[in-house]
């Protein structure tokens, strides 16, 4: 965190061009990770559209220089912010920038409803496990769950959710799966 204030990242919301930047950035992390892409964050422009204001998701942006290199897309249902999506451009590993924009959106979320931060999963010994270990520190916890476990009040948050876990769940294509599967098969053997 502090080397990414040190060398003068800023986080802001975005505007309404925040999903283009969004996309653009993850388009850019898929080619550098030579990873498939199945997040369908083509369909987030509609979505935002389409939903109440109070549930339509946000764009997060880290610019260092003025640039933009980390994103995320955050929606908040009653008591609990879902990281959606995240992307991250080369530069911003060097930055730190990934903590840097999640520390901010800690901080912003303070200001919600929400109590809880929804990052999702990861398979132990993960860079993303390290990374939420290292965000949470040692007074923070992660919690693992099998399935979803949610609570909604309002029908609308309800349906509104239940689209985004669509939109997210499509992207674990069977070709993902397996290739989930594997990676996780193999961290166990070498523990």
């Amino acid at each position: 965190m502090k080397k990414a204030e040190n060398v003068g990242v800023t986080v802001e919301l975005a505007d309404e061009r925040g999903f283009e930047l969004f996309a653009a950035m993850h388009q850019e992390m898929v080619a550098r990770k030579h990873a498939a892409d199945s997040d369908p964050v083509e369909l987030l422009p509609s979505l935002h559209r389409h939903l109440l204001p109070a549930l339509r998701p946000v764009t997060v942006i880290a610019r260092h220089e003025g640039e933009p290199v980390a994103g995320a897309i955050i929606a908040i249902f009653g008591d609990t912010a879902y990281y959606l999506y995240g992307a991250s451009r080369d530069r911003a590993l060097k930055l730190d920038a990934g903590y840097a924009l999640h520390w901010w959106i800690v901080g912003w979320l303070s200001t919600s409803s929400a109590i809880w931060y929804d990052l999702g999963g990861a398979p132990v010994g993960s860079m993303l496990r390290q990374f939420k270990s290292g965000l949470t520190g040692k007074q923070g916890r992660i919690i693992s769950q099998i399935g979803e476990r949610d609570y909604w009040v309002r029908a609308d948050q309800r349906i509104a959710a239940d689209a985004l876990f669509r939109l997210r769940d499509a992207g674990q294509t069977p070709r993902r799966q397996l290739a989930r599967l594997k990676g996780e098969r193999s961290q166990s053997r070498a523990g």
